[in-house]
């Protein structure tokens, strides 16, 4: 990941703290440098039990793989398990299929770390990651 650029910017509407069962939440994103192009959104929470959850674009789906932004990601309900869950984004110049098909495959697994950084440094393609970690009960 480029170092020089801004973090991403994620923020939640409903603030910081802990959420409730059945509690939606809204999450806008943003790229920290607008002038960079970074335009190809790729979204993904990790849950409090370690599996993950593709969250955009969905697996086998034909929505954009580019926004605009600030973007706002549809409602997401809070529901079981819970604890933290940590919200991560990936902003790119193009486009990341490859990292689509690795995580659409993948889940609810987590795939190696070193399999998901192959995919964002193919095609000299340039990319910033930014993270949100919320908190969820009963």
């Amino acid at each position: 990941f480029d170092m020089r650029l801004k973090p991403v910017s994620m923020s939640l509407r409903e603030g910081d703290g802990l959420h409730k069962e059945g509690e939606t939440l809204h999450f806008d994103i943003k790229p920290g440098d607008t002038q960079e192009g970074l335009n190809a959104l790729t979204l993904f929470n990790l849950a409090s039990d370690g599996e993950l959850d593709v969250l955009y674009p969905w697996p086998h789906s034909d929505e954009p793989l580019e926004v605009e932004f600030p973007y706002t990601t549809p409602p997401l309900e809070i529901k079981l398990p819970f604890g933290k869950d940590n919200l991560v984004a990936v902003l790119c110049r193009k486009p990341v299929e490859g990292l689509h098909d690795l995580l659409g495959n993948s889940q609810p697994n987590i795939p190696e770390p070193e399999k998901v950084l192959s995919q964002l440094r193919k095609d000299d393609n340039r990319c910033q990651v930014g993270q949100y970690a919320f908190f969820s009960s009963e």
